[in-house]
């Protein structure tokens, strides 16, 4: 079993730690809530990364967000050079707050993802913009009932995603104290 990431890319502040080498089928690309780091508090990307990596043998990549700038600007290349690297790759996504949202609205209309799924992200800010990108894709939401934003879920059953919600009793923005049910998460993707 791994233990570390076999590789890590710096660009100009941002830092794409988190590949995992697996069989070149599966691309699942993690994406770091705001100014978070590519391995996560208490090293909860890299777990999530290595499970991945187990189950499904996917290669996986872990971005760190220390901004949106960086973001916009290196994401979809270290991606593509990702893709470039493979055989046809099925590409999954999973994104994190501020990095669901990102993924959201920027990577997904690059990017044919087979399945996203977007933790706990905020739906406060500009809601009709960041759903209207998400129409037609294979999306499951996944919010703490302690998060901010599920108190916004019931504008996500308006616009008909009632099956691509899933609560988490007792989680908080961070999943704070539920490590464990955070990596779990991995099995909806």
């Amino acid at each position: 079993m791994k233990t570390d990431f076999d590789e890590v890319i710096k660009k100009e502040g941002i830092e794409y730690g988190g590949i995992i080498r697996g069989n070149n089928e599966t691309i699942v690309f993690i994406k770091a809530g705001a100014g978070g780091s590519y391995r996560g508090y208490d090293e909860k990307y890299l777990k999530m990364a290595i499970t991945l990596n187990d189950i499904y043998g996917a290669t996986v990549i872990c971005a760190s967000n220390p901004s949106d700038e960086l973001s916009l600007k290196y994401d979809e290349a270290i991606l593509r050079e990702l893709i470039n690297e493979t055989k046809a790759p099925v590409l999954k996504f999973i994104g994190v707050s501020r990095g669901a949202y990102l993924g959201s609205v920027h990577l997904s209309q690059r990017f044919e993802f087979d399945k996203l799924l977007l933790i706990n992200m905020p739906l406060m800010i500009n809601f009709h913009k960041t759903i209207k990108h998400l129409k037609g894709k294979n999306v499951k939401f996944v919010f703490g009932t302690k998060d901010p934003s599920a108190r916004f879920v019931p504008f996500l059953i308006l616009k008909g995603y009632d099956d691509n919600i899933v609560m988490i009793e007792g989680a908080d923005h961070n999943f704070t104290d539920m490590i464990g049910e955070f990596i779990e998460l991995v099995k909806l993707i």
